[in-house]
């Protein structure tokens, strides 16, 4: 089992010092997850050797568009340069996750013509048996739920736990993963102030991947979440410039007193 930052910006420095925003991949067993998807993910999986027609889930914490815009981008890019290596999509997310993906990708959809014209235009489908793909080109597959808190989710090797967040309700509403496996177990919180589940969602994880939020907004840290939590190792993600964030992580490693990590875009965390 291990993460890969795959992109680690706060939006306001996006693509700032090489930083994209906000996405986190989680290897278990033969499965990628992916959690969150930014601006800047698929060509970041993509410079990482990442390909995305692999990864067959995909789960978000929220939908603010740091966390999720391009989430169009790559359900396209995974089906038209996969060119039949990609299985069905699998998404999850809070509301409106399940109404989102209908609004891109049915027929009558932001993409639904790009999608038609892909599978019939023989330009298209040229291009796509140039690079190996074989006829008949068959749309994308996709499957969207939404999800809440407090529930198990079952798959092949792993199972998800969720917990709400607390960030920017009512307006969005945010979900923290846990990812459990004989591998180990990671906890993705996303966006979110301190609260009593999700301390209970993270209770002695492996690892907690937070996110730096400022004590004017939340008045706690990710240290302290995972100390509280007695987690085994934090990674520090969604981070603004590097000359702020030496000062973050003496003050994170001296409060939560275990290995801190200050993710950069596309780098390998073991787990445990």
């Amino acid at each position: 089992m291990k993460i890969v930052t795959v992109g680690t910006s706060a939006p306001r420095h996006f693509a700032r010092e090489g930083r994209m925003c906000t996405s986190t991949l989680v290897h278990v067993g033969q499965h990628r997850l992916l959690f969150d998807c930014g601006p800047g993910t698929v060509a970041n999986l993509m410079k990482g050797e990442l390909e995305p027609w692999y990864i067959n889930y995909l789960f978000f914490t929220h939908h603010h568009y740091d966390h999720d815009s391009d989430y169009g981008t790559f359900h396209l890019v995974r089906w038209d340069l996969g060119h039949g290596r990609a299985a069905k999509l699998h998404v999850y997310g809070p509301e409106p996750t399940e109404q989102q993906t209908a609004l891109l990708f049915a027929p009558d959809g932001v993409f639904g013509r790009d999608i038609a014209a892909r599978t019939k235009w023989h330009g298209h489908l040229w291009a796509y048996q140039d690079i190996g793909g074989t006829l008949p080109r068959m749309p994308p597959e996709i499957e969207a739920h939404d999800v809440y808190p407090e529930a198990t989710l079952q798959f092949d090797g792993f199972t998800i736990t969720t917990a709400l967040g607390v960030h920017a309700q009512p307006w969005v509403d945010s979900i923290a993963y846990r990812i459990d496996s004989k591998e180990g177990s990671v906890v993705i919180t996303g966006d979110t102030a301190k609260a009593a589940t999700l301390i209970r969602l993270a209770k002695d994880a492996d690892v907690l991947v937070g996110w730096p939020s400022t004590p004017i907004e939340h008045n706690y840290s990710a240290a302290e979440f995972a100390k509280e939590a007695g987690v085994k190792k934090l990674v520090m993600s969604h981070l603004g410039l590097e000359d702020g964030n030496a000062e973050l992580e003496k003050n994170s490693k001296r409060v939560f007193g275990g290995p801190v990590i200050m993710a950069k875009d596309l780098m390998e965390i073991p787990v445990p």
